[in-house]
Order: C-alpha cells, then sequence, then structure tokens
C-alpha cells in the first residue's frame, strides 16, 4: 500500500496519499481513482476518505444494520410505494443516528488538517493552537464512493450522493450520513435486488477541498478534430468549466505542439457568463462577466504551459493513451478533477477537401468539418423558429435539444456561441452535418434567405459566389461522433459484414475487443451497424425532442403517442443491428434543455441542472414517462425485436 504513516489520522480515515487502484474495498472506487491520480504524481484538490470500516460501525453501535437488513428483506421493489416506503425508512434510521466519538473524533481531525493545509504538519503546541484560532474551516465537497463488489460499473454509478460547499464540522458529519443513505434510494435497491446483488451495501466517503475555479476548461491530448496525434487541445474559460460544456460562452481555444508546447494556433472566444461558486449560499451561480474581460484571454502564457506539460504528464501515465481531461485554476495554481481516455478517435487524421475562396462574412471555430451550400434560416432561439426547408444553413445562438428537428433539416449549422464541446458541436457531429461554433455575431451579420457557403473545416462561412471545393455531400460519413467511439463508417457494399473467420481470410481488421456505438438518430443505425458489434449506448433524448412536446405532458395526455415515438425510434435501430445487442438508456430529461417544449413551462429553474433533477432520479419521482418507455420495450419484444437490453 503506498500509504505515508505521516499522513495517517486514524483508523477510519485514509488520505488519498495512503490509497490507489488496490483500495476499492476499503474506501471505493471513485476515491480509489483520485488516489491513483495522486499517486501518479498529478495536482489534484486535497481530501481524505471515510472507510467502510467507519460505515460498517457507525451502522451496528447504532443498532440499526439488523433493521435495515430486515427493511430491505420484506421490500416489493416492483411495488414503487413500497420501494418508496422502505427506503424513506432507512435513510430516516441513517440520519437520526448519531456517529460513534471514536469515529467522529478522527474526522475531525482529519477535517481540521484538511482546513489547516499541508503546509502546518509537524507545528504543535501553542503555535498550533493559534493556527487553529486564526484559520476557518474548509468550504469541502463530499462525495459518495460506493465500493466496487458493489456498484462498479453500474448504470447508477455516479447517481449516488454528492454534495458541494460543505463547511464546519457539524454540516460535515450531516453530509457524511446523507452520502451513506444513499445506498438505500429507491433507484439504488431496486438495481442490487433485480441484478442480484445479496451482500449489505458498503460505502466510503470522499471529502475533497473545494476549488475557487478562477478559471477553467478542457484539454484533449489529441486534436479531436482531426485526429492530429502531434496536437494538443485546450479550451478555456472564466470561473467553472460547465459554462464550456453547455455552450454558455465560446471558449478560448489554444492548438498546442505536443512535442515542444508551442502554441501555433490561438482563437480568443467571448465569455459574457461565467459559474461560479457563491460563497454565502455554497450554490454555483451564473453570472456576468466585467466587460474588460469578455474578449480578454483567460490563460497567461505560463498557465498554457503548465497545463501542456501536465497533459503529457498524464498521457504519459497512461501509456500514451489519448485524454480527455477536466481542469481549473484557483490562485495560479492548476488542478485536475479528472481524465479519462479520448473515445471519439477513429483512424488516421482526417482530410477534408480544400476550403473556399472569396469574401468570408463570418469566422469562428470548425467543430464538425465539412463543406455545404445553402439559405440561411435564422434561429435566433429555440422558440423563433419550429420549421425549416431540407438543405437550409441553420444559424442561431446555441442549439438544445428542442432545435434537433431543424439541425436534421440543415445541410450546416453556424452558432454565434459555444466551443468542441458544446451541444451543436456534438449533435452536429452525430449527424455528420458540418457546423461552425463561437461566431460571435453570426445572428446578426447573416440574413433570412441569404445564400452562403459554410467551411466549417477552416471555420468560415462566405458569400454564395465562392464555391467550396468539397460539398458536405462529398464527404464520407466516417465523421460520424457516436459517443462512444467515432468509427470509420462507410456505406457498406453488402448488407453484411463478413464473420471473423472470413475477415481473417481476406485480411480485413477485426478486434477480440467488442466494438459498440453509441447512437441517438434511428437514421445512423444502417451506417453504423455493419461494423459494429452492438449499440452501447441508444440515447432517446433527441428522439423525443422531435415531438415538439414535453415526454411528461405527452405522458400524461396522450401516452399511446408516446409509446409510438419510443417504439419506432428504438426498433428501426434495433432492427438495423438485429441480433447484435442495444443498450438503451431511460429518459435523461434536464430541466434547462426539456422546458422549451410545449408543455415544459413548469420545469424548476436549477442553479446547476447538470447536477440536479434527471435521470433515474427523476424516473422514479414521474414514473409516467418510465412506463411507456417500458411499454415500447415490450412491444419490440413482442414483434421478435428481442436485442433491447
Amino acid at each position: 500500500m503506498p500509504g505515508k504513516a505521516a499522513d495517517a489520522v486514524g483508523r477510519f480515515i485514509l488520505s488519498f496519499s495512503q490509497i490507489g487502484r488496490e483500495s476499492g474495498g476499503e474506501i471505493g472506487g471513485k476515491g480509489a481513482n483520485l488516489g491513483e491520480m495522486v499517486r501518479a504524481g498529478l495536482p489534484v484538490p486535497p481530501g481524505f476518505v471515510v472507510t467502510t470500516e467507519a460505515y460498517t460501525r457507525f451502522l451496528r453501535d447504532n443498532h440499526i444494520e439488523e433493521k435495515i437488513k430486515s427493511a430491505l428483506a420484506g421490500v416489493n421493489v416492483d411495488d414503487i410505494d413500497s420501494l418508496n416506503r422502505v427506503s424513506e425508512e432507512i435513510r430516516g434510521m441513517i440520519m437520526k443516528s448519531r456517529i460513534p466519538d471514536f469515529i467522529e473524533r478522527d474526522i475531525k481531525e482529519a477535517y481540521i488538517q484538511l482546513s489547516l493545509g499541508k503546509e502546518m504538519k509537524g507545528v504543535s503546541g501553542p503555535a498550533l493552537d493559534m493556527i487553529k484560532a486564526g484559520r476557518g474551516e474548509a468550504l469541502v465537497a463530499v462525495r459518495s464512493s460506493a465500493t466496487s463488489e458493489d456498484l462498479a460499473g453500474a448504470s447508477f454509478a455516479g447517481q449516488l450522493e454528492s454534495m458541494l460547499s460543505i463547511q464546519g464540522r457539524g454540516a460535515l458529519l450531516e453530509a457524511i450520513k446523507k452520502c451513506w443513505t444513499s445506498l438505500f434510494t429507491p433507484r439504488v435497491i431496486f438495481y442490487r435486488r433485480t441484478k442480484g446483488f445479496h451482500d449489505f451495501p458498503s460505502m466510503g466517503v470522499i471529502v475533497q477541498r473545494m476549488i475557487q475555479a478562477e478559471k477553467a476548461g478542457v484539454m484533449f491530448t489529441v486534436n479531436p478534430m482531426n485526429k492530429d496525434s502531434s496536437q494538443m487541445v485546450i479550451e478555456s474559460s472564466w470561473g467553472y468549466g460547465e459554462s464550456i460544456v453547455s455552450g454558455l460562452v465560446t471558449p478560448d481555444e489554444h492548438i498546442v505542439d505536443k512535442a515542444t508546447g508551442n502554441v501555433t494556433s490561438r482563437r480568443i472566444g467571448s465569455k459574457k457568463w461565467l459559474r461560479r461558486m457563491d460563497p454565502v449560499t455554497g450554490s454555483v451561480i451564473k453570472e456576468r462577466v466585467e466587460s474588460g474581460k469578455i474578449d480578454a484571454e483567460t490563460l497567461l502564457p505560463a498557465e498554457l504551459r503548465k497545463l501542456w506539460e501536465l497533459g503529457r504528464r498524464v498521457e504519459d501515465y497512461y501509456g500514451g493513451e489519448p485524454q480527455d481531461i477536466e481542469w481549473c485554476i484557483e490562485r495560479n495554481r492548476a488542478f485536475l478533477v479528472q481524465t479519462r481516455p479520448v473515445t471519439t478517435l477513429g483512424g488516421g487524421a482526417v482530410q477534408h477537401g480544400g476550403k473556399a475562396e472569396g469574401n468570408v462574412i463570418v469566422a469562428g471555430l470548425g467543430a464538425s468539418p465539412g463543406t455545404a451550400s445553402g439559405k440561411v434560416k435564422l434561429a435566433p432561439d429555440a422558440e423563433s423558429v419550429r420549421d425549416m426547408e431540407q438543405g437550409s444553413v441553420l444559424v442561431t445562438r446555441m442549439t438544445s435539444p428542442s432545435m434537433v428537428p431543424l439541425m436534421r433539416k440543415a445541410a450546416a449549422i453556424v452558432t454565434d456561441e459555444g466551443g468542441t464541446t458544446c451541444h451543436a458541436s456534438i449533435v452536429s457531429r452525430e449527424l455528420g452535418i458540418p457546423c461552425v461554433v463561437g461566431t460571435g455575431n453570426a445572428t446578426q451579420l447573416l440574413k433570412d434567405g441569404q445564400e452562403v457557403n459554410v467551411d466549417a473545416t477552416n471555420g468560415r462561412v462566405y458569400e454564395a459566389g465562392a464555391a467550396p471545393q468539397t460539398t458536405s455531400q462529398e464527404l464520407p460519413p466516417a465523421e460520424i461522433s457516436m459517443g462512444i467511439l467515432d468509427m470509420q463508417v462507410t456505406q457498406p457494399e453488402t448488407a453484411a459484414r463478413p464473420a471473423t473467420e472470413e475477415k481473417r481470410k481476406e485480411g480485413e481488421e477485426f478486434t477480440a475487443t467488442s466494438i459498440k456505438v453509441n447512437i441517438a438518430f434511428p437514421e445512423m443505425a444502417e451506417r453504423a451497424a455493419p461494423k459494429a458489434d452492438g449499440v452501447g449506448l441508444l440515447r432517446v433524448e433527441h428522439m423525443l425532442a422531435q415531438s415538439g412536446r414535453h415526454p411528461v405532458a405527452l405522458a400524461r395526455d396522450d401516452p399511446e403517442e408516446l409509446i409510438r415515438i419510443v417504439e419506432e425510434g428504438i426498433g428501426a435501430i434495433a432492427k438495423a443491428f438485429h441480433p447484435k445487442p442495444v443498450w438503451y438508456r431511460t429518459l435523461d430529461a434536464r430541466t434547462d434543455e426539456f422546458r422549451e417544449l410545449a408543455g415544459g413551462e413548469g420545469e424548476p429553474k436549477e442553479a446547476n441542472p447538470m447536477l440536479g433533477w434527471h435521470g433515474i432520479r427523476r424516473s422514479l419521482d414521474e414514473p409516467d414517462v418510465f412506463r411507456c418507455e417500458m411499454q415500447a420495450i415490450r412491444n419490440l419484444r413482442e414483434k421478435g425485436l428481442d436485442n433491447v437490453c
């Protein structure tokens, strides 16, 4: 074990420096992964983990373990009322119980050390007492870390409780108990029972110092647009990085030579908004950026250099596998929040035809490469346009799920805001539509009905007289981002691909590992099916958005129509892939994205919808939609499409 005796606080606490991937049973998978990043010498916000042993002793010393087991044994997971009642009963037991003194002491001592900072280690006596009196208690994030034998690989991983901006020892103890209760939410009880988990659930709890991000972003150790492994791409904005993903801002983009760290391309975005932590309420709030910083470069040369170095280190540590890294900077220090493999890469670098010549009207970031021509259809927001002609160039501030029907008709898409990870970019790549984002003023400069040429490979929109050398129709449909894998998907010459043995004989490439794709649109199925081993994730959100009606309202007023929409969408994909498996994800409706649909006026307004009311949590609260989804799948199975999982 990589532990350091000096870091030990007590038997119920482990610091990040004491843990690694082998520690999952003691602290849960998420905690073990953080320890692995620390082991690699990467800058991770400091913290500690409350062990699974602390959780077990808490239950036993309060004499509630057997009561919980008895309640779980009597629950009927197919009865929603029974499930909710038992869940509420168990969680109530936990919240009403007191953490034993000997565990509480360890937690409080670890929290004090975290609040003081590692620079105070070794200080003792009156000097330490004076420092404690003068320093406030740290703001921390408290996150669940389920043990690997319980929930590893589960679809509910990440749905367990996490709380931000917790401050004070009393509040910390309550937050830890809330994390423990999340093992007994209706969705987790149901999951464990239906998957045959008979052991008693266990959990570690991560306590990590909150980063008050002054700037944040995403870093790819390979260029995701042209698959050039000699380049790194760094996107940045003010405040928390969620502003970039949501398309709230057009981030700065730096393309960096991976070998030297030299910036080969720099593009400064318009960053009118930021998200930051409100120190009073602890919530993440949206705030206007000061006028002088909107068009100012977020990253200093030294910060860019540091991020480049970190990106190289992360990629090297993971054996040269390209990484998608989330980072943030607080007080000139860079922290890594997460790293994961870049999964949207296929073969070699993508090359398209040459760029158009002529007068450039607007310029932005090429988010989905290709070229196209057409008449402009202005849609400043989702409510302003309900329909448009096939082959139009859709011009909008930023797309949303309710605009997917328009996006599917577009020859190209141009937006004012956004970067390579915003909604418009992701969906355009999935549809294979050329897309230019982050132009800043396309909705002001382009006129409704105006003829334009879009060169999304180079991020330019030209007057119609400058004909592109390559049209969108000439581009191979290989650039379809399926989420898990950006496959080289081409139109098949035959209806079926040769089996593995035949591939060996013909010298065609094959893999021992099953390669599955992510799909959101039925029309993508025929392109992807011949070279994929199935669908790893089938999303329903875009299918439902096409109806223009909020799925909850549709389930209430016309459930048969909702069943039909889901059945037709899933059915087309299941048929194309049959008998290969198609893994379906039930509706994941975020409040901000579905508010624009008819019937969505009552959607709550959340400070951070990405952490809010959606996914299985919402399905349990609003089961009508879930029932319609299940009925659609039942109908398909009765028709012989038994490959939907």
